[in-house]
């Protein structure tokens, strides 16, 4: 395609990888064509669409991942790409890249996926809602540093487990602040076998149904910073939870609970430890 493509039909990116520069709204002529701003036209299935821009772009698509899963990749680190418009993702979905995707507000914006992973860079919510019915990661693969961030009023719901820094030697983060809500219905690893920090702030609140991991497999490191809102746990909270981890909470305001009980390292050679200068611990 070349710059400006007023082709109007779907665009299927089903193997290898579809570079532009610039972003345009649906029914506005651009390298992915003129084609209304509907999720159905623009399908990732197997191939990667890469934004390749320094700076800022915005449009109002959407779009579809496939069952053979499909990646947004924003290449540059200060590059931002925002998408307001819907996803209705069957296969995994991959942020790739060291820039940021913004998935923004859009008038009755529908987002849901089956697995979500942010390998690398940046994936915002702010004042958007978003829904994961298998699992989502932050920090995928080895060397790779990915960050969730939600913002605003943002809603997540998560229904499988949340893993940041899922694999040995990455780093998973996720930022809950404003009034963000994540909430979860399995449990959470804040380092699953790499590094992983959850943050919360402001009026942010995150809950788990089950058990909340800060550094749970062997070998895993992990950090909750609470600085306001609500972190709770249904199941147990282990601050460094299987042998050679390590697990730290910092709570300075906030409430940090987990229904159950809470554990310093709970098996041999891990460690876990607690920093607080306000807030509330409980159950």
């Amino acid at each position: 395609m070349c710059s400006s493509d007023l082709y109007t039909g779907t665009t299927t990116i089903s193997g290898g990888r579809f570079e532009v520069a610039t972003l345009a709204n649906g029914g506005v002529a651009s390298p992915l064509g003129a084609s209304s701003a509907a999720a159905g036209n623009l399908v990732l299935s197997g191939g990667t669409l890469a934004f390749t821009g320094a700076g800022s772009a915005t449009t109002d698509r959407g779009f579809t991942v496939g069952a053979a899963s499909g990646s947004l990749e924003v290449t540059q680190a200060g590059g931002t790409a925002t998408f307001t418009g819907d996803v209705a993702a069957a296969g995994t979905f991959h942020k790739a890249g060291a820039g940021t995707l913004a998935l923004g507000v859009g008038s009755g914006t529908s987002r849901t996926f089956t697995t979500l992973s942010v390998d690398d860079g940046r994936l915002t919510l702010t004042n958007a809602a978003a829904a994961v019915s298998a699992t989502t990661i932050v920090g995928d693969a080895a060397g790779f540093s990915g960050q969730l961030s939600l913002g605003g009023s943002s809603q997540l719901t998560a229904l499988g487990p949340v893993l940041l820094g899922n694999a040995a030697s990455s780093v998973g983060s996720l930022v809950v602040a404003g009034s963000s809500v994540l909430t979860g219905s399995s449990y959470m690893a804040v380092g699953n076998a790499g590094s992983g920090t959850l943050t919360v702030r402001d009026a942010a609140s995150v809950t788990v149904a089950f058990d909340l991991n800060v550094a749970d497999l062997a070998g895993a490191s992990g950090s909750l910073v609470l600085e306001g809102g609500t972190v709770a746990a249904s199941g147990p909270v282990f601050l460094g939870k299987n042998s050679n981890s390590i697990g730290s909470a910092t709570v300075s305001g906030g409430s940090l609970a987990g229904s159950q009980y809470m554990t310093l390292g709970r098996f041999a050679a891990s460690e876990g430890a607690m920093a607080v200068s306000g807030g509330q611990i409980g159950r």
